[in-house]
């Protein structure tokens, strides 16, 4: 008798950045970023955001009138879109910058539309892991 075959998860995974690798894809600094369980998932610049989907990194490009704010914001790159926005309307007390409580779905364009969420904290208009240093 055959064995039932076992359901494989297409979903796409956000994985953490390291400092390394935001001070190497955004070199210029960043505006706003989310995490999850403490650890940075999306970090978003002023022309360009980064995540690492499925074990790579990807640039995208935030999209709209308004593309990055304290709202949250929407962004594409490459089979993928990440919309990332606030679930509360006070911020989180506390911290660099200003942050609340958020949630973030990433898609794969590519899989039929799979996707996954998560939820975490959204902050705006503080450094992350990246610090930009001018010569003097």
């Amino acid at each position: 008798m055959a064995k039932p075959k076992e359901k494989v998860d297409l979903r796409p995974v956000l994985q953490p950045l390291s400092a390394a690798e935001i001070q190497s894809e955004l070199p210029g600094g960043t505006a706003c970023d989310f995490s999850s369980g403490g650890q940075l998932l999306l970090v978003a610049g002023a022309s360009d955001s980064v995540a690492k989907v499925n074990g790579r990194i990807v640039h995208f490009t935030a999209q709209g009138p308004a593309p990055v704010d304290s709202s949250g914001g929407f962004f594409t790159g490459g089979n993928f879109t990440i919309s990332v926005g606030r679930t509360v309307d006070d911020p989180i007390a506390g911290g660099q910058g200003t942050s609340w409580e958020g949630r973030i779905a990433l898609t794969d364009r590519a899989r039929d539309g799979a996707h996954r969420e998560l939820e975490g904290i959204w902050r705006c208009a503080a450094p992350t892991a990246v610090i930009v240093r001018t010569q003097p």
